[in-house]
């Protein structure tokens, strides 16, 4: 099987749309290879943020209406647009398979049908990466609510929790920051190929999976820009107005 593996990358080697599905696999693996890795090199880190989340928690009760805000709903969406994709990719390769003349070889069908699998991971890592801002500037706004109504009952405590919070922003930076390249690279590459299949194909169900494939990861895009984009701001502008709100009141007591 390896034998006919290499002769089939040589092969693809030989015209355009080969190499481009060529870069397509390579930059999935590439994808893999750091989101294996990540657990182990953070995780520490990892375990360091979600205590101090839990300790933010168990300090100050919130909202539970702030779970119903639009970013938890564009992360849903995220989710199950990656699941629609798989299941679209597997059934098309089903049909493919249905109405192919002979059985392809063995190790065909598994990359055909593991590809889409890869790229779902893929895809519920990059939602769980987005779930850790989301939820972050969900403490955050409800910390700076708290402080701003001036309850007595829990100011020394909030006070008492800003080494917490610039602990929380350091941490969420230096964990989630490398994974946000590695996952935009991704995003890219994908939505390239895809366009030139779209150029490649003339016809067949193939042309609607990949034109459906391309607006699912050009919307993911977007969302992803967008969550990663605005909860970096918010969760800076939060921990300031935090800070800010604590100084104003110690100085003003």
């Amino acid at each position: 099987m390896l034998q006919q593996i290499l002769e089939d990358i040589h092969q693809l080697r030989k015209n355009v749309l080969g190499m481009v599905t060529l870069m397509l696999y390579t930059t999935l693996a590439l994808v893999m290879v750091p989101i294996i890795l990540w657990p182990f090199f953070y995780n520490r880190n990892l375990e360091e943020l979600t205590n101090r989340l839990l300790e933010i928690n168990y300090v100050i009760r919130f909202d539970t209406t702030t779970s119903k805000c639009a970013d938890f709903l564009l992360l849903k969406v995220h989710i199950a647009c990656a699941l629609a994709t798989l299941l679209m990719d597997l059934c098309v390769n089903c049909y493919s398979l249905v109405i192919a003349p002979e059985l392809p070889p063995m190790h065909h069908i598994v990359v055909a049908n593991g590809f889409p699998v890869l790229v779902f991971i893929i895809a519920i890592h990059q939602g769980y990466t987005q779930l850790w801002p989301v939820f972050i500037v969900r403490q955050l706004k409800e910390l700076v609510r708290q402080v701003t109504a001036y309850r007595l009952e829990t100011l020394l405590t909030i006070i008492a929790l800003s080494n917490t919070v610039e602990e929380l922003t350091e941490l969420f930076a230096s964990i989630f920051g490398p994974m946000q390249v590695v996952n935009l690279l991704r995003i890219f590459v994908i939505c390239c190929v895809q366009t030139y299949y779209l150029f490649v194909v003339e016809a067949g169900i193939g042309i609607f999976a990949i034109v459906i494939e391309l607006i699912v990861y050009i919307g993911s895009f977007f969302i992803y820009m967008y969550l990663f984009d605005n909860r970096i701001k918010k969760v800076s502008k939060m921990s300031e107005k935090y800070v800010t709100s604590c100084l104003f009141i110690v100085l003003d007591e």
